[in-house]
């Protein structure tokens, strides 16, 4: 392959990515996995009635998961931390919550 040949490549395959991440939010099926476990996680989080969610942080890099924030209880605490060992995607998990 010429060199020009492959700079024009380069620059329209550059083009298209560009205009594709300035477009809408992506749904699930191009979100990466630890982000789509992230977020799994986050909505089991946040439908649980009792947790307070809102002040959890929750971070995911290759699979390990790591959940901090306070929450009022020792069994919410546990709870918290079930909810995350369930999650597709999620290889470990680090419970840093405080009570």
């Amino acid at each position: 392959m010429s060199w020009w040949l492959g700079y024009g490549l380069t620059r329209a395959v550059g083009g298209l990515i560009s205009r594709e991440t300035q477009s809408s939010p992506r749904t699930d099926s191009y979100l990466l996995p630890d982000e789509q476990a992230r977020q799994a996680v986050c909505a089991k989080l946040e439908a649980d009635p009792e947790l307070q969610a809102s002040g959890l942080t929750v971070s995911v890099l290759s699979g390990a998961l790591t959940v901090s924030g306070r929450v009022a209880s020792q069994e919410l605490r546990a709870r918290a931390e079930q909810l995350c060992r369930e999650t597709a995607g999620v290889s470990s998990v680090t419970n840093q919550l405080e009570v």
